[in-house]
């Protein structure tokens, strides 16, 4: 997503649009992934099952980062057994 905002960016620089333009631009995009990021982590903790919802270790994004941060090696070593059964 970052990359996006920086290419529309670029392209909005070099076509001279105004400085209020590219504001707003800025404003809704980040608007649109602090949205983007709410309803990831709701999809996350919708999809696990009652039993298991006491157990989560996150309940907002920074929250799910800090916890896939400490995590790391197992979600990669999780990840990378799913690319291999395929």
């Amino acid at each position: 997503m970052s990359y996006a905002r920086e290419l529309v960016l670029e392209k909005m620089i070099k076509t001279e649009k105004s400085s209020s333009q590219i504001s707003f631009f800025q404003l809704k995009f980040e608007e649109d992934v602090r949205l983007f990021k709410e309803r990831a982590i709701d999809v996350l903790i919708y999809c696990h099952p009652p039993f298991f919802k006491p157990t989560l270790e996150f309940d907002d994004w920074r929250s799910a980062m800090e916890f896939l941060e400490k995590n790391k090696q197992t979600a990669l070593i999780f990840w990378e057994a799913q690319s291999d059964d395929k």
